[in-house]
């Protein structure tokens, strides 16, 4: 079990499920627009600023994409903020233990999946600045 906190914004709750990784995301004061927006573990837990965690975490060298097809492992999609808030689950395959010591990245919009004409498309799915960055730790068993 493992947690990301966005000091002031939310936290990310992930625990390890047979398929892999769920993602508990719970974001409030939402710094950016409302709608759509990329979201993205990085190699680094480096959070001096966000521009220090390197790149999508994408330890088999494939293309970027959504959670589903090839993708890098760091790829989880997007995710929908409305009002400021987001509450929501997703399921990636990627392990919580290869993802300790990461970060997790919240971008100001939306990701392409790979699919966009962009030059940026394959690499990062278009999805636009580090808004919201956080390590990923290890996650305290007590309230």
């Amino acid at each position: 079990m493992a947690i990301c906190v966005f000091p002031g914004h939310g936290y990310v709750l992930l625990d390890q499920k047979p398929s892999g990784c769920r993602l508990e995301i719970v974001i409030h004061d939402w710094p950016g627009k409302d709608g759509s927006v990329g979201f993205h573990a990085h190699e680094f837990g480096d959070i001096r600023s966000c521009d220090h965690t390197g790149a999508h975490y994408n330890p088999d060298g494939k293309k970027h994409g959504g959670l589903s097809g090839e993708r890098h492992l760091g790829d989880f999609g997007n995710i929908n903020i409305r009002n400021g808030r987001v509450n929501q689950i997703i399921y990636a395959g990627v392990s919580v233990k290869e993802l300790i010591g990461r970060s997790l990245i919240i971008h100001d919009q939306e990701d392409d999946l790979g699919l966009g004409d962009h030059s940026t498309s394959s690499e990062t799915g278009n999805s636009g600045k580090r808004v919201l960055c956080g390590v990923i730790g290890i996650r305290s068993l007590t309230k």
